[in-house]
């Protein structure tokens, strides 16, 4: 026994454990990479991605991307031959509810130094209080909290000192809920072979901390085009500011081009993705690129009021695009050169980044990156976070 517990948790080896970064951010697929790291780089070991069958209503996927997620945990540990030192698996999408709380407090002794302690027990305070809700007639479990910054007396904290004392102490953060359902399977996962180090993250607070991070963007605009929904987020000064979603993302582009052209779902994905390669009739062509435009449009004016109703400032002038809906080319050109954002901002332009995997800085031994494409910088973001948490 000695042996086989060796060779899982490393005792008496020199060799480095393994990471897991899984995103199960999407109603579409499941994208994960295997990795180690050597003297300071990171070495690949494996990566999957599996397309998830389609299902009129997301709760049906949970117990297909349980099964999965469990098998993949074994077929990552079998290959490297011992437990992963730390397995992030993001989440997102139809399953999750995110919120941006400040959590306020008045100092008894405001003369006294604020220590990590005191701000720690704010967080504990506020995890036991809404551990547990009720959103829209469901329920919903508490699975992730990102503190972005600290204020003293309304003055940011870059870090704890003697001098760091005051009044008011305020902690800005971003809290996760997912789905009750959903998340009872996820916890159970933590006992897979007897314990796997296994910690749930929130895809877009790990994406806005990578853009903040890694691209030194303090305000922006990151907006994740999915299958069934977009997510949009928006940073200002170094901290998410609003978060939310509306139920348009790339499969719409494809119900349009299935309609217009009377494909079937299947063959209308193919024309969504290649329509510039394929060899079509004229007719099939056009009602494929008309279909697409309009829904572009539907798209827009939901994005559009989405700021509307969610946004009272100026919008910032850095807006960033992730998502498998990304690859789009008329989204990020058109939001790139038409006025759309007229109403929203003083601005006469925003620069639009379609952002790609392959071209963020992850460390990679012989700097090539495994990953690739706007759908996969959520999974580059995670890898990222892991070297986040080993610094902080």
């Amino acid at each position: 026994m000695s042996g086989l517990f060796g060779r899982l948790f490393g005792f008496g080896h020199e060799r480095v454990r393994p990471f897991i970064a899984v995103d199960l951010g999407s109603n579409t697929g499941i994208r994960s990479l295997l990795w180690r790291e050597e003297r300071g780089e990171r070495v690949m070991l494996q990566r999957q991605r599996i397309e998830l069958p389609r299902r009129e209503h997301p709760a049906d996927l949970i117990p297909l991307m349980d099964a999965y997620l469990r098998r993949l945990l074994f077929q990552y540990v079998r290959k490297s031959g011992r437990m992963p030192a730390e397995t992030l698996v993001g989440l997102g999408g139809h399953f999750t509810i995110s919120e941006v709380h400040t959590l306020k407090r008045e100092r008894p002794r405001p003369e006294a130094a604020l220590s990590g302690t005191e701000a720690h027990a704010m967080l504990n305070e506020f995890v036991a209080a809404q551990n547990l809700r009720q959103i829209g007639g469901d329920s919903y479990t508490l699975a992730h909290v990102m503190p972005f910054r600290i204020h003293i007396d309304g003055y940011p904290v870059t870090a704890l000192s003697e001098r760091t004392a005051g009044h008011r102490v305020e902690v800005h953060l971003f809290a996760t809920y997912v789905l009750a359902a959903f998340w009872d399977r996820l916890a159970k996962l933590k006992s897979v072979l007897g314990g796997i180090q296994l910690q749930f993250v929130s895809n877009t607070a790990v994406t806005a901390a990578f853009v903040i991070d890694h691209l030194r963007a303090k305000d922006a605009i990151v907006v994740r085009v999915g299958a069934p929904v977009t997510e949009v987020t928006v940073i200002a000064e170094g901290m998410i500011v609003a978060s939310g979603s509306f139920d348009r993302g790339a499969d719409s582009f494809t119900a349009a081009i299935a309609q217009a052209t009377g494909r079937s779902h299947a063959e209308a994905e193919l024309l969504k993705r290649q329509i510039g390669a394929l060899n079509l009739p004229d007719g099939v062509r056009l009602a494929a690129e008309g279909a697409i435009a309009a829904a572009f449009e539907a798209w827009l004016a939901d994005l559009v009021q989405f700021f509307k109703k969610t946004i009272t400032t100026p919008l910032p002038e850095s807006l960033y695009l992730v998502g498998g809906g990304a690859r789009l080319s008329i989204i990020g050109t058109a939001l790139a050169k038409r006025p759309w954002f007229q109403e929203l901002t003083f601005r006469d332009r925003l620069d639009v980044t379609v952002l790609a995997a392959d071209a963020l800085p992850l460390g990679f031994r012989r700097k090539a990156s495994p990953l690739a494409g706007p759908d996969e910088v959520t999974l580059a973001a995670l890898v990222a976070h892991t070297a986040r948490q080993k610094s902080s």
